[in-house]
Order: C-alpha cells, then sequence, then structure tokens
C-alpha cells in the first residue's frame, strides 16, 4: 500500500445516515477532521469481520454502478492477512459475483465513488471488492497480499 498508516477513510457526501464499519469501531478508531472529510484509522482490521462483510455484502460490478449516492466510504486495507487468514480470503474472493477487473472498472465508471476517492492515495489497481452495509456505507476493500 502506498501509505500503509491508512486503513479506513470516511467520505462524507449525500444521502444516508452515518455508518459504521464494525472492523473500525472494534478497533478503537479515531476521528481526525480534514476539511470536507473525516478520516478514521483503526489500529488493526478484524480478518473475522473482513471475511463475513465479503461474505454477506459483496457487491458486484452492477451493483457498484448502480451508486449515486453515499454517506460514507471506507477504505480498508488487507496487506496484514496471512496463513491461513489469506487462505480463507482468496477463497471468500473467489466465491463473490465478480472479480477484481470488473470491480476496478464499475468503480473507475462510477463518478460518486471516484469523487470520493479523490485525495487518497489508492490506487485503482488496488482496489479488490467492495461492501455495502445496511445503511448505505460502501467499503473499498485495497491492497491483497499474494499467496
Amino acid at each position: 500500500m502506498k501509505n500503509a498508516t491508512i486503513l479506513a477513510a470516511s467520505v462524507i457526501a449525500l444521502g444516508f445516515a452515518p455508518a459504521t464499519v464494525p472492523s473500525a469501531a472494534a478497533s478503537g478508531a479515531t476521528q481526525v477532521e480534514t476539511g470536507a472529510s473525516s478520516m478514521t484509522r483503526p489500529r488493526s482490521a478484524d480478518p473475522q469481520q473482513v471475511l463475513a462483510d465479503l461474505r454477506d455484502n459483496s457487491m458486484s460490478a452492477e451493483e457498484i454502478l448502480g451508486v449515486d449516492r453515499v454517506e460514507q466510504v471506507e477504505i480498508v486495507s488487507l496487506e496484514n492477512f496471512s496463513g491461513a487468514d489469506l487462505q480463507r480470503l482468496e477463497e471468500t474472493l473467489g466465491n463473490t459475483e465478480d472479480g477484481m477487473a470488473e470491480v476496478q472498472t464499475a468503480i473507475t465508471r462510477n463518478q460518486t465513488l471516484e469523487v470520493a476517492l479523490d485525495g487518497t492515495d489508492v490506487m485503482i489497481n488496488d482496489l479488490v471488492a467492495a461492501t455495502r452495509s445496511e445503511t448505505g456505507g460502501v467499503t473499498l476493500y485495497i491492497d491483497k497480499p499474494s499467496l
């Protein structure tokens, strides 16, 4: 990852009530105001929460293209996954509807999400998957290590 300290970012736009991603909340994240958006820097991402979110809430490319309003965008790095957790991550991602290339293409074609990523150091090639919470927040997963 270009900046290993950023594990999550929140970008406020219009639309839904704020969502809290359990991995960020469970890690004791703190809010830092940065003008139009606020950044959340959790101490670590809980692999079990990430895997559950990917299994239960993974977005297809079609769903990503349909996002027109979002209250919060979380960016979560997967770079610390290793061993059995990395193997489970590979299996979970293999069972999602669309692969990384489709997700990346959909995000670049979605103006709402592209605007949300402006000002971050997230590279489109680092994007792995996207999930949506019940309240409308979107989580973008980046930096999957290789097996």
